[in-house]
Order: C-alpha cells, then sequence, then structure tokens
C-alpha cells in the first residue's frame, strides 16, 4: 500500500477534528466522498439534529440544504460559533439535512485520480473550473443521496461565484443546444489546464504590459524576496498589520519549487485531536456511517447521466441563497487582493513556479502564539478583524479560528481573481492570451458584451459570465450584502444587481456587516439567519401547497 502523503495525512486529521467538533455538539455527523467529472475527490459533510423530525409532514426524510464556504476557507466556518448560533447548527435544529461542502484542494478535499499534490496539474484550476465541475458533482450527488429533486443551497463569497457561474454556463449551454453539438473528445481536451508548456496548450503568463512592476506605493509595501529555503517574504506596513517574515515557519505562501504543493505542518496538526467532551452538558452525537453499496448504486446512476442532465443546475435548485455575494470585484478594498493585482504578483509568483496559497495556519496561527503582552494581544486582536473583514466578530472567539479557519487554493485560483480585479469584468478563466483561449473556448461561449466593434469576438479575452441570462424564479435568487464589506464591495454588488435582468426574489441591505460577519458576525443569527430560515420554510410550505 503506498504511503499517504502529509497532506493526505494532514487532512484526514482535519476531517476528524471537524466530525469531533460538530458530535461534541450533540449533533449527528456524515462524511461522503464526491468525484468530479475533471477527476478532484471532494470531501462533503452532512449533519443531522436526530432529536428533531423533519419539518414537513409531506416528506419521510429531512430536506437538504447545502452550504458552500468562500476563498480560503472550509467547513469549519459554518459551524465554530456554536449551537444557537452557526448556520449549519440553526439549519440542523429546524430538521434539515445540512450538506456541507469543501472546495477542492482547500485542505479538506486533497484527492485527485490522476495526480499528487507535487504534480502541477493538480493545481491547475481557478474557481471557474469550481463552478464548472465541483456545483454540478456537489448538486447531483447530494439529490441522489437525499431522493429529492430540488435543494436550496447557501454560497458565501466565493461559494456564491461558484453557483453565479454555474447558472451563467448552464443558461448559455442550453440556449446555444450546446450538448447536442459539443464534440465531447474536444470538449474533454479544452476543460484542463496544461501548465507544461506546449505547442498546442500553453498558459501565456505575460501580463498585458509584458512586465511585472513591484514598485511600493504610498500606503502599502510587498516585499517578495526570495530566500535560500525557497521563502516569501510578504510584508504590509503597519496599516494593515500582517507581517510575515521569513523565518516564519508558517508562510503564507508555499513555494517549494521542485515540491509545488507539500506544506510543512506544525506537529500538533497532525498528533493532536479534538476530545470527544460533553459541551454544556449535552449528550454526544454519533459519526454516522455512510452504506457505500448503497453509495455505490448512486454514483453508477450518476455515471449513467447524460451530460446535458449532469450540468443542469437551475432545474435541481429551489432557491439559491448568496451570503456577500462576489461577482465583479473592480471596487474590492481588501488591500491583499489589490496588491495582488495592481502589482502583478500573481504573474511572479507563478513564473517562480509557485502553485499553492495555505491559510491554515499563518496569519491566523500568529494570534494563538502569541506572549501574553496586551500590546501585542491588542495589534493581534484588531489585525485579525481586519483579515476577516468583519465589523461584528467576537474578540473572545478569535483563539478558536486561529486554531480551525483557513483554507488552500491554488495560485491560478488567485490569478483568476486579480484578472477580474484588473479588467472589472465577471469573466471566465483567462489563459493569457488570443492564441491560448481560442485553445480553450469557442465562439459560441461568446455573448454580445464581448464582441468588439465590427460585431466579432475577441480572443484576447475570455467569454463573460453572462449574468443577463438567468431567468427569474430559476431559481429564486436571494441576496444579503453589507455596506462594511471590503470584498463584496456595494458597488460591485449593485452592478451584479443592474446586470441580472430581473428583482431577485429577496435582498437585504446590511449597513453594520462586513465579510465575514455572514458567517463569524454576532448579529448575524437574528439579522441574516433568522430570515434565511424563514425563506427556506415558506418555500417548502409553498410547494406543498402546489
Amino acid at each position: 500500500m503506498e504511503e499517504k502523503s502529509i497532506e493526505q495525512k494532514a487532512a484526514e486529521q482535519r476531517q476528524q477534528n471537524f466530525m469531533q467538533f460538530v458530535i461534541n455538539h450533540g449533533y449527528s455527523i456524515m462524511k461522503h466522498e464526491i468525484d468530479t467529472k475533471d477527476d478532484y475527490e471532494l470531501c462533503l459533510f452532512s449533519i443531522v439534529n436526530e432529536d428533531v423530525p423533519p419539518p414537513f409532514k409531506q416528506f419521510k426524510t429531512k430536506p437538504p440544504v447545502f452550504f458552500q464556504h468562500g476563498l480560503f476557507d472550509s467547513c469549519f466556518s459554518s459551524v465554530l460559533d456554536g449551537p444557537k448560533k452557526a448556520i449549519s447548527f440553526l439549519l440542523a435544529d429546524e430538521g434539515y439535512h445540512v450538506f456541507i461542502g469543501n472546495s477542492r484542494v482547500n485542505g479538506f478535499s486533497v484527492g485527485h485520480k490522476k495526480y499528487t499534490e507535487r504534480k502541477d496539474a493538480y493545481w491547475s484550476f481557478g474557481w471557474q473550473h469550481m463552478a464548472e465541475f465541483d456545483v454540478p458533482a456537489n448538486l447531483n450527488y447530494v439529490l441522489e443521496f437525499t431522493e429529492f429533486s430540488k435543494i436550496c443551497y447557501i454560497g458565501h463569497s466565493q461559494g456564491t461565484s461558484q453557483m453565479f457561474g454555474a447558472l451563467c454556463l448552464d443558461k448559455k449551454r442550453k440556449l446555444t443546444n450546446y450538448w447536442e453539438n459539443q464534440n465531447k473528445g474536444k470538449e474533454s481536451d479544452s476543460t484542463e489546464i496544461n501548465l507544461e508548456k506546449s505547442d498546442s496548450n500553453e498558459i501565456n503568463l505575460e501580463n498585458d504590459s509584458n512586465e511585472i512592476n513591484l514598485e511600493k506605493s504610498d500606503s502599502t509595501e510587498i516585499n517578495l524576496e526570495k530566500s535560500d529555503s525557497n521563502e516569501i517574504n510578504l510584508e504590509k506596513n503597519d496599516s494593515n498589520e500582517i507581517n510575515l517574515d521569513e523565518n516564519d515557519s508558517n508562510e503564507l505562501l508555499n513555494q517549494d519549487p521542485n515540491s509545488h504543493g507539500e506544506i510543512e505542518l506544525l506537529p500538533d496538526e497532525i498528533t493532536e485531536n479534538i476530545e470527544e467532551e460533553k459541551i454544556d452538558g449535552k449528550k454526544i452525537g454519533r459519526i454516522i456511517e455512510v452504506d457505500q453499496e448503497f453509495v455505490k448504486k448512486i454514483k453508477d446512476k450518476i455515471q449513467a447521466k447524460s451530460d446535458k442532465e449532469y450540468f443542469d443546475i437551475s432545474d435541481k435548485l429551489e432557491m439559491f441563497i448568496a451570503l456577500a455575494p462576489v461577482c465583479y470585484v473592480g471596487n474590492v478594498g481588501n488591500a491583499l487582493l489589490i496588491n495582488l493585482a495592481s502589482f502583478n504578483t500573481d504573474f511572479l509568483l507563478m513564473k517562480m513556479g509557485i502553485r499553492k496559497v495555505d491559510t491554515h495556519a499563518p496569519l491566523l496561527r500568529k494570534f494563538a502564539e502569541l506572549k501574553s503582552s496586551k500590546t501585542n494581544v491588542s495589534k493581534a486582536v484588531s489585525g485579525l478583524l481586519k483579515f476577516l473583514d468583519g465589523s461584528q466578530i467576537d474578540p473572545k472567539n478569535l483563539p478558536l479560528y486561529s486554531k480551525y479557519l483557513g483554507g488552500d487554493t491554488s495560485i491560478m485560483n488567485l490569478r483568476q481573481w486579480a484578472f477580474e480585479i484588473r479588467k472589472k469584468r465577471f469573466h471566465r478563466f483567462d489563459y493569457g492570451s488570443s492564441k491560448t483561449n481560442k485553445l480553450h473556448y469557442s465562439e459560441s461561449e461568446y455573448c454580445e458584451m464581448d464582441l468588439d466593434r465590427k460585431k466579432k469576438v475577441n480572443f484576447k479575452n475570455p467569454p463573460s459570465f453572462d449574468l443577463s441570462l438567468l431567468e427569474e424564479g430559476n431559481p429564486k435568487i436571494v441576496l444579503f450584502y453589507g455596506d462594511q464589506d471590503r470584498l463584496a464591495d456595494l458597488k460591485d454588488v449593485e452592478l451584479l444587481l443592474k446586470t441580472l435582468k430581473f428583482k431577485p426574489f429577496y435582498t437585504q441591505r446590511d449597513k453594520d456587516f462586513g465579510h465575514m460577519d455572514y458567517v463569524l458576525g454576532m448579529n448575524a443569527p437574528e439579522k441574516v439567519y433568522k430570515k434565511i430560515i424563514e425563506l427556506i420554510k415558506n418555500i417548502y410550505q409553498e410547494e406543498k401547497k402546489d
């Protein structure tokens, strides 16, 4: 038997910690393993409160609700605040079967059928590929597992980008009879990003001006120096208070160009477990083993589906609830992402052979490692609140967050975000040049907004996600957004609302909410989750009347 990699061992420990955290609070949990069409293996959890019956008499089992986290995050953010506060626990208390996703290679979902983390191809994806492959894989599995025909989907941040992207792809394909006309062999070739340059399939790593500008601005500074140990020194000034020196063992960016993803783990990430304990005297929940014969039947049934049926997204959704929705990012106010885009840092990191960003340890864990100096603690709390972009996060919870928040992603995913910040468009992955984009996209995948003055496709840019194609009520779309959000900036959300050709089913603007307040904010249960539960309940009650 092949020895497990450090990444696989760490993933198993995180998965075990998550399950123990859930059952310690009295809930029962299942772990599911899902395969995507491009060969990634996703880790999905589902939780139930076994003391609560199904909420609607017309259903013999509990209706499914799906939660998808954002960038640099994992399943943990939906439960960390505990019972009566965390969104997943509150939904379970209402009698729902709550499925919690993990994006590809986020530290929980680390498997791939062909590649290991040492291979470039393993890291070859942007969030577009999560929209194209992860979303349908999750939806098909959950609906077959629960034997429901539709599901309510809740996304936060990049979790909303994935769903908006998936819906746009779905609508575009239906309009162009994509599956009927598609050459499946060619489609298989076009969906894989090849980082090993060749004459026929390459990624252009040059920016528009063919240069990388790393000059210091008046307000921020990024110092990217490669040391003998292949570490990257990422520094900012005091106003942004994120400082990772070259000796920090938990660097934000892993950049051993020979390993392309092997990580240095703290010993406790593998050896220390969350122990079984009763929380507030409650009974311990249980880990429910999934019937593997049933799962095999499900996967065989999914495998037998036509591409047209498998990739149909809109007809599988009752409601899409978007927390801190992120489509357009031209007005993003987060310093880290601004610097990534404006200094073309993504190009530099790609050329240096760096493939992965690991946020499980560094910035948050610094808080837990601080000495008892009041000055240091005060500065750390301030810095962490800024990093989390939350105005309502309880500082008392920061030590807990420092242990369990965070998630990995690829540099190529950040590269997609950097392109969108620079170009102020909601578009598919940019392969870097007209030549390489033309290899991956056909003219039929472009929309009217992509055409030049002569009404011809300009392959210099990738196709846009055309939000104007989405239809009212298919699915019902709900938006929650905040004035204090520097990632889902108010101007960008207003542009999203303007681009949609209909008024969403429900919108709520929260004046005092930042980006992470929608999953960790102290006021989220009362101001946001209560309304979400009401909306979902009303959907199923209307279905009963019909």
